[in-house]
């Protein structure tokens, strides 16, 4: 051993024990953070109906919608994938195509924060006189393709599973 180091079955077991428990604490992590989003929206979702439909109050009901479900998709789809790592060795081990798989992932979710920010960024600051100009004619567009792509699941299932196995390369 001292010759020529550790044997590689040895150094494979520790790899996938790292491995394993490396899943184990990314699923335990994502999975509490899809329960808390999801128990959040359950318990407000009377209370933002309420205030959209009673006091004209949109900015809960869209914060909710356009943030809070997505994230627990997304969150939901990393916990999904992490509890699919203990089953099995989940990666793309060719670099090209994991990057472009990273890449596509991100950019999906780029797209939908531009998306989502054309509908939020008015209601958040409506003080704010810069966003008249800038949303006039985006705003009806930005808040219809908005609120229509945060009602569309797979798109946080596909963008969480790319960006999951996009970061998964050969050493890890």
């Amino acid at each position: 051993m001292v010759l020529y180091g550790r044997r590689q079955e040895e150094a494979d077991a520790e790899t996938r024990q790292a491995r394993r428990k490396q899943c184990i604490r990314n699923a335990l992590l994502w999975g509490a953070l899809t329960l808390t989003g999801t128990l959040i929206y359950v318990f407000t979702k009377d209370w933002t109906e309420r205030m959209a439909q009673h006091y004209y109050d949109g900015l809960p009901r869209f914060l909710s919608v356009l943030i809070l479900c997505p994230a627990c998709f997304f969150a939901g789809t990393l916990t999904f994938m992490n509890i699919m790592g203990l089953l099995g060795d989940i990666r793309i081990r060719q670099a090209w195509v994991r990057r472009t798989v990273l890449g596509i992932s991100i950019g999906i979710l780029v797209f939908y924060f531009i998306a989502a920010s054309g509908v939020l960024l008015p209601l958040l600051l409506p003080d704010v006189h810069l966003f008249d100009e800038l949303f006039m004619g985006l705003n009806h567009i930005s808040l219809l393709l908005g609120y229509r792509l945060a009602k569309v699941p797979p798109l946080f299932f596909v963008s969480a599973a790319g960006i999951f196995l996009g970061m998964k390369g050969d050493k890890g």
